[in-house]
């Protein structure tokens, strides 16, 4: 199967989980998987619930974060990842999110960081948001994924999310894992009194220790649906769940890894056609180049000859009967053609500034110019990182290009000590 190579880390109630194909392990740390993978984590302390706010939707997590430290959910700084949100009118707008204090968020991203390789991290409701959009329903359907003591619950259609919520059991009696699925019961009637609407369908996921479904979910009040399920080698034992199944399909959408991660995630997902690619590109540039190297050599000679002839011509006082008007754009073209040659090329320039800059420098704005004797080059971008070691990675990326050949017209360099941002300029002769 196409997913038996994909690895996957997975937390949740406090275990971590390593899948590969349909083998599942324990594992203390996310560290003990080499190698990219994806990591679905329900991303402990944390809040997942939608919200309406008094805002436009540019400002509403700025919002969602003063109502939960006002409601002493938080009494730390926090962090707010939102899975989506919607405008309802001119300043109002709705909000699905998971909401955690900003140290734990940093916590978790320090947690990727410290791989080696591509992880694409993903909040567990923004997985389960996934789940309900590919569903595309027209109205208002149920999305419950339970596992062990806890049940996660959405409700939601195609274009809106109205509710979203955690139910836990005591622990994982047969009469605490009922009361908790009466709970779900009681949140879905709540929903649909609240906006007045019908909901007629309940998806459900399971994992591995999941218990079997109660009888409300069978009765006719409710159309009771099971995702595709598949069989987990764990502990020398096998399980039927559907949560690893609908994981590998759509585990791709809504990561919140930072954009570094995330970049060399897709990297190492596309290395293979890149490098095709980039082959194809180089061969059609050097045949190219070889072709135009030969045409040029021809014109050159050709060029020998012509000059030759106009001397001769001069000798004799007969130069004026030459049309020599005829020759000018010739010798235009042959002159295009070696300023051409010595002029940097794009890929070139792209390869000195990308071997230049240090791995927290991001560039914004990269601009080449060219004039009949010169290059100039003008890159703006942002640090963030630490004044000491921005400053440190500027210096060393212009003393880099200086060795390049390039000179440096105009730098600039300002700091917010931990985001700094540069404009520098430089030029290059074309000899």
């Amino acid at each position: 199967m196409r997913n038996n190579n994909k690895q996957y880390v997975i937390e949740l109630d406090g275990v971590i989980y390593h899948l590969k194909g349909i083998h599942l392990k324990q594992i203390a740390d996310i560290k003990e998987s080499k190698g990219e993978f994806r990591f679905v984590t329900e991303m402990q302390k944390t809040i997942s619930r939608t919200m309406t706010v008094e805002a436009p939707v540019k400002y509403a997590e700025f919002v969602v974060r003063k109502r939960l430290q006002e409601s002493g959910d938080f009494d730390e700084p926090i962090k707010v990842l939102t899975h989506w949100k919607k405008k309802r009118e001119k300043n109002t707008t709705d909000i699905f999110f998971t909401a955690l204090t900003a140290r734990h968020y940093h916590a978790y991203l320090e947690k990727i960081r410290g791989n080696e390789d591509g992880i694409l991290m993903l909040p567990l409701y923004a997985f389960l948001y996934n789940v309900l959009k590919e569903i595309r329903a027209e109205d208002p359907v149920a999305v419950v994924f339970q596992h062990g003591r806890f049940a996660d619950l959405i409700i939601g259609d195609k274009k809106q999310i109205y509710y979203s919520n955690r139910c836990v059991a005591f622990d994982m009696s047969d009469e605490q894992i009922a009361a908790l699925w009466d709970a779900i019961r009681t949140d879905i009637q709540t929903v649909q009194a609240q906006n007045g609407m019908k909901i007629k369908k309940v998806y459900q996921l399971n994992w591995i220790d999941s218990r079997d479904y109660p009888e409300w979910t069978k009765n006719e009040e409710y159309e009771s649906y099971h995702f595709e399920e598949e069989s987990l080698s764990f502990n020398n034992e096998t399980y039927q769940n559907s949560f690893s199944m609908a994981l590998k399909r759509r585990a791709g959408k809504g990561g919140i890894s930072p954009g570094v991660e995330k970049i060399y995630h897709y990297t190492q997902k596309w290395t293979a056609s890149l490098n095709i690619l980039l082959l194809v590109f180089l061969l059609a540039v050097s045949g190219g180049y070889f072709l135009c190297q030969k045409k040029t050599d021809v014109l050159e000679k050709e060029l020998k000859q012509l000059n030759h002839q106009a001397t001769v011509l001069q000798s004799e006082n007969t130069l004026n009967a030459i049309p020599l008007k005829t020759y000018k754009e010739t010798v235009g073209f042959i002159k295009g053609l070696v300023f051409d040659k010595d002029v940097p090329s794009y890929l070139h320039v792209m390869n000195n500034v990308a071997n230049g800059l240090s791995p927290d420098m991001e560039t914004e704005i990269l601009k080449i110019d060219y004039t009949s004797n010169a290059m100039s080059l003008e890159i703006f971008g942002k640090i963030k990182t630490a004044f000491n070691t921005a400053q440190k990675g500027y210096q060393q990326f212009i003393s880099f290009m200086k060795s390049k050949g390039y000179t440096v017209v105009e730098n600039r360099f300002d700091t917010d000590i931990n985001d700094s941002k540069f404009l520098v300029r430089f030029t290059k002769r074309i000899e």
